[in-house]
């Protein structure tokens, strides 16, 4: 079995793994009256393998070394809730144990964190009330969590099944209905689909009774706007949830 084991081993090509074939390769050039450096022996052997030389063999390998579906990912979790905050990042460390994962209760901690680690993460989980609190790179995912109700729950479908039409006149709706006074995501919502749709004008108009309605001191305007759920990859995901959703959907979002 182990040289089976072996014999796999030399199958699989990493850098460590050419320079052990190079050398070997050396030793029998040498039988044939061929001294070649190392160096040179590993040139050779790249150029066997239909590469130029052994720097852009190692190049190739580097390359699908680092965009393996196995390499660590880096995780932050930001929420207000110590509870979110632990539990989350206990399931994560448990059910994932190959993924980094740091949490914060305040977006200036994490990006305090960040600033001093430089430190770019592949997805942010984080409570709803912080989507107008951050702004996030647009190649990062981002997982939201919600307390999972039937308001939301049409939204977020009708959000995916991309039926922005319907989705602005179910907000709207819902936003009249209740003069104006509702949580402050669904005007932001509402918001973000008219900048994807490149509708200024109506932006302006939501913008101004939003500023009149829920915050004075805000001053959104078309251009500075940031549109997370579009420029994001967007995830959502019901609160309260069990580890293996929480594995399940981060194992999707990952892969």
């Amino acid at each position: 079995m182990s040289n089976i084991n072996q014999a796999h081993k030399n199958l699989v090509l990493t850098e460590e793994a050419i320079k052990s074939h190079s050398k070997r390769m050396k030793k029998e050039l040498a039988h044939h009256q061929l001294d070649l450096s190392l160096c040179e022996t590993q040139n050779l052997f790249a150029k066997a393998l239909g590469f130029n030389n052994f720097h852009e063999l190692k190049n190739i390998l580097n390359h699908y070394s680092n965009s393996s579906p196995n390499l660590k990912k880096i995780i932050f979790i930001l929420s207000e809730s110590d509870t979110i905050c632990q539990t989350t990042s206990f399931f994560i460390k448990n059910l994932m144990k190959e993924h980094e994962c740091t949490y914060f209760q305040s977006v200036s901690s994490l990006e305090e964190y960040q600033l001093k680690n430089q430190k770019i993460p592949h997805l942010i989980i984080m409570d709803e009330s912080f989507v107008s609190k951050i702004e996030i790179k647009d190649s990062i995912n981002v997982l939201l969590l919600h307390a999972g109700n039937k308001l939301d729950d049409t939204i977020n479908n009708l959000f995916h099944k991309k039926e922005y039409d319907t989705l602005i006149s179910y907000l709207k709706d819902y936003i009249n209905e209740h003069l104006g006074q509702v949580d402050k995501k669904y005007w932001l919502m509402l918001l973000s689909i008219y900048k994807q749709k490149n509708e200024q004008i109506e932006f302006e108009k939501i913008a101004l009774r939003y500023q009149n309605t829920i915050d004075l001191n805000s001053h959104i305007t078309f251009e500075s706007f940031h549109d997370l759920m579009f420029t994001n990859n967007y995830f959502v995901l019901n609160k309260p949830f069990s580890k293996y959703e929480l594995r399940d959907t981060l194992e999707f979002i990952l892969k």
